[in-house]
């Protein structure tokens, strides 16, 4: 059932890439991960989105769903660096996109010049902010299979910067600013909705910060 909400939600499709693992430098630090899944869509531009199949996270807990929302952020920047640099290779150096890059990255079409074309929409699409980022979280509550389908009140990916100032805060065991990230990119604006195990609707809600 997660899955089929997802798809209603415009989350997954038919072309989503799914176990993509990234890696990117932040600051002075690298970092490595794997993005669950990724939607392109050449109208609405892209939906990140990660599976979690846990109760933590609730409506509650606003650090848990912010630092999710962190996370996927870090994987699409590192996706957008890796866009950047492919389509400087093709459109500076000359480049033929590759089968295997076309995979990789989820391109569409039939050959490199095609793979270029989507390349370039797909970064246009970055510039002008269409990203959704949402967290399908799948658990039981009183004996029902329950699929919670969060997502930020603003779509915005936060630059390589913006991401290492918080990593690094991390690192260094200081205290992170979810006030501060919540205010500037939605988190408290988060949205979930809520659906039982036969698909029916079970609530709407905003969240505090807390």
């Amino acid at each position: 059932m997660a899955v089929a909400k997802a798809r209603e939600a415009g989350i997954v499709n038919d072309n989503t890439i799914t176990e993509r693992t990234m890696a990117g430098l932040f600051g002075q630090q690298m970092f490595a991960g794997t993005m669950d899944a990724l939607t392109y869509n050449k109208d609405t531009g892209f939906a990140v989105n990660d599976w979690k199949f846990s109760k933590s996270g609730g409506p509650e807990d606003i650090q848990k769903r912010g630092e999710r929302m962190l996370q996927m952020q870090v994987y699409f920047t590192m996706y957008e660096k890796a866009l950047e640099k492919l389509s400087n290779q093709v459109f500076e150096e000359g480049k033929e996109i590759t089968a295997e890059d076309a995979k990789w990255f989820g391109l569409e079409g039939n050959d490199s010049a095609e793979w270029a074309n989507d390349l370039t929409e797909r970064l246009n699409h970055i510039r002008k902010g269409n990203v959704k980022f949402a967290n399908t979280r799948a658990f039981e509550q009183n004996g029902q299979q329950i699929v919670e389908i969060v997502t930020s009140g603003l779509n915005v990916a936060m630059s390589m910067e913006e991401v290492a100032e918080i990593l690094d805060k991390g690192i260094k065991g200081e205290a992170i600013p979810w006030d501060e990230i919540a205010k500037k990119y939605g988190v408290d604006s988060i949205k979930a909705s809520l659906f039982s195990v036969n698909g029916s609707k079970l609530s709407n809600e905003v969240p505090p910060v807390v």
